[in-house]
């Protein structure tokens, strides 16, 4: 049998088609119904699995939430695949089975957004809502971009760090300012910034800035949880961070579990178990 598996965020999508001998892997642009009509997911990914065998498609994706939201990622995958078996979860289970497989845990997603869980192996059985990229993410790429933007904007940097951001983005006020307020996925635009703090990472004001949108990610969604349980992160801040992510953990009397930069790796092994199973 040949399951196509796909974790997506809101920057980017990875795939995975496998008969559980053969993966053939690959990436797209993010996937978000709550952005995109049906359309214009379809148009995204039409052409990609020509000459490509599928049986089932197990998708995991940010906003796939609600019957509507799903409604719209499961036609676009079957007009471009022509496949009738299509699961559809949001991107915080596919973190919970990636990470927690069939074993209680704590999930955390710190990408461009970031989301959290409480899995008993089975299910999530507790959840704070994120709340998306204005009233929440916070630890996310967007909120430590939207921190960067705001601080260089307003003359809070440090100044050599303010002349290495400017000479690196070149940006100005009326460009930013389009670009979050007229401009389509501004989540996506102030999450590209966060990987300048990764240049100056040893700097007082980095850690600074990362610790406390750390700690804010814990005290705002994490310690709503079972603090006996360990806490797995995944998601591109999550992995470029970890050392300062795990520093945080351990200061909120959390046990550290894994931390990894993509969960496809862990669905494919989950989703290969489950079809031996």
């Amino acid at each position: 049998m040949n399951i196509l598996i796909a974790d997506s965020g809101s920057t980017k999508t990875d795939w995975c088609l496998t008969n559980g001998t053969n993966h053939y892997r690959f990436e797209t642009a993010g996937i978000n119904p709550f952005l995109q009509s049906t359309e214009e997911i379809t148009s995204q990914i039409q052409n990609i699995f020509d000459n490509h065998p599928i049986d089932e498609v197990f998708f995991y994706g940010a906003g796939c939430i609600g019957e509507k939201a799903i409604e719209r990622v499961s036609l676009a995958i079957e007009n471009a695949t022509g496949v009738h078996r299509i699961e559809i979860h949001d991107d915080l289970t596919g973190a919970a089975r990636s990470l927690c497989g069939h074993k209680a845990g704590i999930a955390c997603i710190l990408g461009t957004g970031s989301n959290s869980c409480q899995y008993d192996g089975e299910k999530i059985v507790r959840h704070t809502p994120p709340l998306g990229y204005v009233l929440g993410d916070e630890g996310s790429g967007n909120a430590l971009g939207k921190r960067l933007l705001s601080d260089f904007l307003k003359g809070q940097m440090p100044r050599q760090i303010s002349k290495d951001f400017k000479e690196r983005f070149g940006i100005t006020q009326e460009n930013v300012l389009e670009a979050v307020y007229r401009r389509p996925f501004p989540n996506r635009y102030m999450a590209s910034f966060a990987i300048f703090l990764n240049m100056h990472e040893n700097e007082d004001y980095t850690q600074y800035i990362l610790k406390e949108n750390f700690s804010n990610f814990f005290k705002r969604n994490i310690l709503q949880y079972d603090p006996e349980l360990p806490v797995h992160f995944t998601g591109s801040v999550a992995w470029h961070f970890k050392k300062i992510l795990i520093e945080t953990a351990i200061a909120h009397h959390f046990k550290p579990g894994r931390v990894v930069k993509n969960p496809i790796d862990g669905l494919i092994s989950y989703h290969l178990q489950n079809s031996i199973g």
